[in-house]
């Protein structure tokens, strides 16, 4: 039996929840949404109501969504990560709200700063490139993100301080022998797989989202922003994340 997987597709908490389910051998088909337009047409609501007896879940459209083949609901990307039963330590509850309202939305801010604009290559159906093709639609989508996500100069540059303070807390722990991360990037563990996914928009790994989407490559972006992913991928934690999907991205995906 196949699961169902609902994403947008180059969400690096997506990313965490496809890498997850493909290290675990798990079957699943995956029906990715562009921004915006998941918010209309997505049946992500429709399936937590449906599953909770009417009732709003308070998750609405958000992604990523895992329908197992058996109908229950995996509602978010930690829980999915549990699926793979990977050895080593866990995700200590400090780390993971590191990741989970620090270095995951402020990597989400910092991209969406400098790359608001049409994605192309992404594997989404037809009509959702017509849509996204529409001037109107495009531009109030990306006003919306800009505001909720990007905020002004002065938010931006805020982020980024924010983001250069977590990364030093991070990179403490992965200093520690005896740290949560311990055994990686030689083995995969479920705190290096969360690292990973959840940074890796910051360093741009070739090998980001298994080949779902099409490489991200820094000239993508800004020669501002290129320059902070050259920096950053001179750090330890864009040295240990480049290093973790090198080693282990590609392997489950052939398995799958």
């Amino acid at each position: 039996m196949t699961g169902e997987l609902y994403t947008i597709p180059f969400s690096h908490y997506c990313e965490l929840a496809r890498w997850s389910l493909q290290e675990a051998k798990v079957s699943f088909v995956e029906y990715p949404y562009l921004p915006g337009v998941h918010t209309f047409f997505g049946p992500m609501e429709r399936i937590r109501k449906r599953r909770s007896g009417g009732e709003s879940t308070g998750k609405g459209q958000g992604t990523p969504l895992y329908l197992t083949s058996d109908g229950q609901i995996l509602d978010d990307s930690w829980q999915i990560l549990s699926l793979t039963g990977l050895t080593g330590l866990p995700v200590s509850e400090d780390m993971k709200a590191l990741l989970n309202y620090q270095i995951g939305p402020q990597v989400r801010s910092i991209v969406y700063a400098d790359l608001l604009r049409p994605e192309k290559g992404c594997p989404v159906s037809w009509w959702q490139r017509g849509l996204w093709s529409l001037g109107g639609f495009r531009r109030k989508v990306s006003s919306v993100m800009k505001q909720q996500m990007v905020g002004d100069e002065e938010r931006q540059a805020k982020t980024l301080k924010d983001f250069e303070e977590a990364i030093e807390k991070v990179e403490a722990e992965l200093s520690k022998p005896d740290g949560c991360f311990q055994g990686a990037p030689n083995e995969l563990t479920a705190s290096a797989l969360a690292l990973a996914a959840l940074f890796a928009p910051a360093v741009c790994p070739a090998e980001y989202t298994g080949g779902f989407v099409p490489e991200i490559k820094p000239e993508t972006f800004s020669e501002a922003h290129q320059e902070r992913i050259r920096q950053w991928r001179q750090r330890p934690i864009g040295q240990f994340t480049l290093e973790l999907y090198r080693r282990h991205r590609m392997r489950c995906v052939s398995r799958s």
